[in-house]
């Protein structure tokens, strides 16, 4: 069984690089600049707590990627400072930023280019009790694209 789970995560791994929520590539980051995490969770309600150290500057990207129905959130903030959310699913009537993909659903979170100092960002990402399945979180800071 141990053979078979390893597969699987090894699969969607390469499922969601492939993929990319729709974008060909990350927002380059300054450095060596960890820009996504992932996780296998269990079923019902799981909760992770990470820090990623991002440069100066604007917030380029905000995604979740999970297995198709799983509910999650996830809250970026520099405490006493700023945040940003993205989440996978929404209030009734709501917009929501989230696209399937195949098995997984993509949420990508636009945000407003508001300067950012270089900082340690403190992660929450929060899933409901639902399925088994993969969470990624992206989150790129860096210089505001030029138009």
């Amino acid at each position: 069984m141990g053979i078979l789970r390893s597969v699987f995560v090894v699969a969607l791994a390469a499922l969601i690089c492939a993929v990319g929520g729709g974008n060909a590539a990350l927002p380059k980051a300054e450095g060596k600049t960890k820009t996504s995490r992932w996780f296998q969770t269990g079923p019902g309600p799981a909760r992770r707590v990470f820090t990623m150290r991002q440069p100066a500057g604007v917030v380029l990207l905000t995604r979740l990627t999970t297995t198709y129905g799983i509910r999650a959130s996830v809250a970026a903030t520099i405490p006493r400072l700023a945040g940003v959310r993205v989440l996978n699913y929404g209030e009734l009537g709501d917009p929501s930023p989230c696209r399937r993909r195949g098995s997984l659903m993509v949420c990508t979170q636009p945000q407003e280019g508001c300067p950012m100092p270089k900082a340690a960002w403190r992660i929450h990402v929060l899933k409901a009790g639902s399925l088994a399945g993969l969470v990624r979180f992206d989150f790129v800071v860096g210089k505001a694209p030029t138009e």
